[in-house]
């Protein structure tokens, strides 16, 4: 698999925010990149953090794998669903600098995400979620700042080709944080935006 099926998912905010088309391949992108950007920190190894997550969500998608990839990080404004966004239903997210951030109309901006890990198959965050730091906190107000959140999640998205053609993504999670509940409504929006389908992930029917 090529190391630039990324697609350069961490250009500027202002790239990501001027693409107002309607479908999963409406980025219309120049070309693959071959810079992975990652956020200086601890990197914990992908398959390791993956065999220890004891949860698991996972969709098929029609779209070949670098589409669906694609699709994924670069349309992910398109495909979010408004009713798990964390500034107001029109809040833009998207993927820049190492961050999966999302800035409301008013300037709010919310840190859902920090990329800790990026192979050519998986994408490893440090996953805060929507609800930010401390009772009663809200997302924050002034553009620029971002809320933290008091426990996190580490969260390995992976994708591969489909048994019978398209592409699988999956999610699997460790930690506090509500991970699993999010990125199943996530991972769902994101199949209905592709034309596809849930799916059971192993190890999945094991768990109460």
């Amino acid at each position: 698999m090529p190391h630039s099926l990324f697609l350069d998912p961490f250009q500027e905010p202002s790239a990501a925010s001027d693409a107002n088309a309607s479908g999963p391949n409406a980025s219309g992108s120049e070309g693959p990149s071959d810079a992975i950007e990652v956020v200086s920190g601890e990197v914990v190894d992908s398959v390791a953090a993956s065999e220890r997550a004891d949860r698991a969500v996972a969709v098929a998608t029609p779209l070949d794998l670098v589409d669906a990839v694609g699709a994924f990080l670069e349309d992910t404004h398109l495909w979010w669903p408004r009713d798990l966004k964390a500034t107001e239903r029109d809040g833009h997210v998207f993927f820049a600098e190492g961050q999966l951030t999302e800035e409301g109309i008013e300037g709010q901006i919310h840190r859902w995400g920090t990329v800790q890990d990026a192979t050519d198959a998986a994408l490893e965050l440090d996953w805060f979620g929507r609800e930010p730091a401390g009772p009663g906190a809200a997302a924050a107000a002034v553009p620029g700042a971002v809320p933290a959140a008091a426990q996190g999640s580490r969260v390995v998205l992976s994708w591969s080709a489909g048994a019978s053609g398209g592409a699988e993504l999956s999610a699997r999670g460790t930690g506090s944080a509500p991970w699993r509940e999010e990125w199943t409504a996530l991972l769902g929006a994101f199949a209905r935006f592709t034309g596809g389908h849930a799916l059971s992930a192993p190890g999945d029917e094991e768990q109460s």
